[in-house]
């Protein structure tokens, strides 16, 4: 579980989020709605730990939290294929230099064909289309096998093809006990999760709960 008791955080002279207290439960995805500028983002940014905030956050010890951003976010041009992009999940574990172990790899396995890459794990990341890039980013953030993971819009400007099957993985991930919180403008997506919490203006407004499924 993570809670946000009374968190406020100031962009310069504008409040980005103003006293927002909220629980996220552990096997539940959560959904951040809101228009453009509401706090999404900076929401996430507090619970990722990126983001100078007031009031406080709770969570167990030792949590691992996972932040999968747009891949607006990403240099398209690094030359990484979807394996080594992937592969980077398992940094936060092993480190960069340690060999990856066997377990290692089936995890990395594993996430790529949750996403639906298999066969393209050696193509560079800017010869795929943008549905495939964030799919690859999205493997990235479950292979760090986190207690935490935290998705920005992870379904902006995707085909359905490629919303269904990110839809899947993280419904998969929280099955298991994860905490997922995503911010969204997806109506689909905000009608697939467990609960939504609205905001405007860095608030919270009354929220609802849903439940559906990709």
């Amino acid at each position: 579980m993570i809670e946000l008791r009374d968190v406020s955080v100031d962009h310069g002279r504008i409040g980005a989020l103003r006293g927002v207290s909220a629980v996220f439960a552990a096997g539940e995805v959560t959904a951040l709605a809101g228009p453009n500028g509401s706090g999404k983002s900076t929401l996430l940014g507090v619970i990722a730990g990126l983001q100078d905030h007031r009031g406080r956050v709770v969570s167990p010890r030792g949590t691992r939290v996972a932040y999968v951003v747009q891949r607006s976010a990403v240099d398209a041009s690094l030359p990484l294929t979807v394996l080594d992009a992937v592969t980077m999940g398992r940094w936060a574990r092993r480190g960069t230099w340690r060999p990856l172990s066997r377990d290692d790899r089936r995890i990395v396995a594993e996430c790529v064909h949750a996403v639906g890459l298999d066969g393209l794990e050696r193509r560079p990341l800017h010869e795929l289309s943008g549905g495939q890039r964030q799919r690859a980013l999205v493997a990235q953030g479950l292979a760090q096998r986190a207690d935490v993971l935290l998705l920005d819009e992870p379904t902006v400007g995707l085909d359905d093809a490629s919303r269904s099957l990110i839809g899947r993985a993280v419904d998969a991930v929280a099955s298991r006990g994860v905490v997922v919180v995503h911010a969204t403008h997806d109506d689909e997506v905000l009608r697939a999760s467990a609960r939504v919490i609205r905001l405007l203006d860095g608030r919270i407004v009354p929220e609802r709960s849903t439940v559906s499924a990709y």
